[in-house]
């Protein structure tokens, strides 16, 4: 099973990376996680 989660808070180290890695800690496998934060995101 693969499991990714994408974290669109502008707080890298923020209250939802911290609730996304608590529920990574709870699974037995290595999940992969990508944070946007710094990242320059344009609306088109």
């Amino acid at each position: 099973m693969k499991v990714v989660a994408f974290n669109g808070s502008p707080r890298k180290n923020g209250n939802t990376s911290r609730l996304i890695n608590h529920v990574f800690n709870q699974l037995l496998f290595k999940p992969k996680q990508y944070g946007l934060a710094g990242a320059k995101c344009k609306a088109v």
